[in-house]
C-alpha cells in the first residue's frame, strides 16, 4: 500500500485543506503484505470524529492493513469540529460529499467512479456525516457505515459547534437524518446500504437505537444494525471498522 499526505485547495470551502490517502500498490517483494490490486479500485471515505483531524484513523487503528485484503483506498480528509455541515465554519457537506470525490479520482485516476464501489464510513461526529452523505448524495455512495455514530442531532451537549450550527434548527430539514431517511425513501433515488453500529455502554446509544427503530419502521431496504458491549473509544472502533468492511464487500 502506498500512503500520501496530501495539502490542497478547496474552492467548496475558500482555503487550504488536507487529506491522508491509502492506495493499494501492487508490490513483490514486500514482506508480509499481500495487496489486492484492481483496475478500477473501490474508495472508502473515512471521516473523523469530533476531537481528530485526518491522521486519527492510522494512528489509532491498522486500517491501512485492513484496507489491503480488499484492494480499498481509503480516503480521510480533515473535517475540522464541522460536523460535515454546510455553515457559517464552511461548506463542509459540499467539500465531503461533492468535491472531494471529484478531486481524488483527478489525482488517481485508479479509483472507482462507480457509486456501487464508493463508500463512505466515519465514528461519532462521522458516523453521522457518513450517513448524511448517503441518505443526501446517494448516487454517489453505495454503502455507508456509522460506528457509534451522532444520529440524533438534538443530543444536547454535543459541543458549542453544535449548538450554533443545529439546536436553533436552522438546518434541520436538511440535516437530520430522520427526516433525511424518510425524504430519501419517497424519491426515486437509489437507496445506499447502511451499517450501523454502537456499543451499549456508549453515551449515544439511545440515540442509535431511536434511529434503527425509525428505519425498521420505514422498511429502509438493506439496512444492517449490530450492537454488543462498548463505548466511545477506539478499542471498539478499531475492531467495527473491520466489520464494516467486511459487510461492505
Amino acid at each position: 500500500m502506498a500512503f500520501f499526505q496530501i495539502h490542497f485547495f478547496s474552492d467548496a470551502l475558500g482555503l487550504g485543506t488536507s487529506m491522508n490517502v491509502i492506495l493499494p500498490l501492487r508490490a513483490y517483494r514486500q514482506i508480509g503484505a499481500e495487496v489486492q490490486v484492481r483496475e478500477s479500485c473501490p474508495t472508502l471515505y473515512l471521516l473523523h470524529g469530533l476531537s481528530d483531524d485526518e491522521t486519527i484513523w492510522c494512528r489509532r487503528t491498522s486500517i491501512e492493513r485492513y484496507a489491503e485484503a480488499y484492494g480499498l483506498a481509503v480516503v480521510m480528509p480533515a473535517g475540522g469540529r464541522s460536523w460535515y455541515t454546510d455553515g457559517i465554519f464552511g461548506n463542509y457537506f459540499t467539500f465531503i460529499s461533492e468535491e472531494l470525490p471529484r478531486i481524488c479520482r483527478n489525482f488517481f485516476p485508479q479509483m472507482s467512479t462507480e457509486r456501487e464501489k464508493t463508500f463512505v464510513a466515519g465514528l461519532s461526529m462521522g458516523g453521522y456525516g457518513a450517513f448524511k452523505c448517503a441518505l443526501r448524495a446517494p448516487q454517489t455512495f453505495g454503502a455507508a457505515g456509522s460506528l457509534s455514530g451522532a444520529m440524533d442531532i438534538y443530543h444536547p451537549d454535543l459541543g458549542p459547534e453544535h449548538k450554533i450550527l443545529f439546536e436553533e434548527g436552522r438546518l434541520c430539514e436538511q440535516d437530520d437524518l430522520f427526516l433525511l431517511s424518510e425524504k430519501l425513501l419517497a424519491s426515486d433515488a437509489p437507496k445506499p446500504r447502511l451499517f450501523q453500529w454502537c456499543g451499549t455502554e456508549d453515551f449515544l446509544y439511545q440515540d442509535n437505537l431511536r434511529f434503527r427503530d425509525r428505519m425498521i419502521a420505514l422498511e429502509y431496504p438493506d439496512y444492517h444494525f449490530e450492537q454488543s458491549e462498548g463505548d466511545h473509544n477506539w478499542y471498539w472502533w478499531d475492531m467495527k471498522i473491520q466489520a464494516f468492511l467486511k459487510w461492505a464487500f
